[in-house]
C-alpha cells in the first residue's frame, strides 16, 4: 500500500467516526526511555514518584521537567498515573511563579 492509499483510507475511516489506535513509536519509545516514571529506589526517586521535588527545581530545571513531561505526554497511547499527575504538579508550580492562578 503506498502512502497516498494509506492516507486515504485513515481519512475515509475518520470521515465515518472511527477512532484509530495510535501505535507506540520510535519517538514514544525514546521519551519513555529518556522521562521514565520514576523508581523509588533512592531518595531522589521517591522525592519524584512523590512529586516533592517540585518545589525544589530552579526555573530552567522546572523549564526543562515540563516540555519533556509534556513531550511525553502526547506522545504516549497510556499515560501513566504518576505522569497525569506529574504534568498537573508542573503546570500549577509553573503558575505559581508566574503569579498566576
Amino acid at each position: 500500500m503506498s502512502p497516498s492509499e494509506y492516507s486515504r483510507e485513515i481519512d475515509e475511516a475518520m470521515a465515518q467516526g472511527v477512532s484509530l489506535p495510535r501505535r507506540p513509536g520510535p519517538l514514544s519509545h525514546w521519551l519513555r526511555e529518556a522521562y521514565p516514571d520514576p523508581v523509588a529506589d533512592s531518595i531522589y526517586g521517591h522525592a519524584r514518584a512523590m512529586h516533592s521535588d517540585v518545589r525544589r527545581l530552579n526555573d530552567a530545571e522546572l523549564d526543562r521537567e515540563s516540555v519533556l513531561c509534556e513531550m511525553r505526554w502526547a506522545a504516549d497511547e497510556k499515560p501513566s498515573h504518576w505522569l497525569v499527575e506529574r504534568r498537573a504538579r508542573l503546570a500549577r508550580e509553573t503558575k505559581r511563579r508566574k503569579g498566576t492562578s
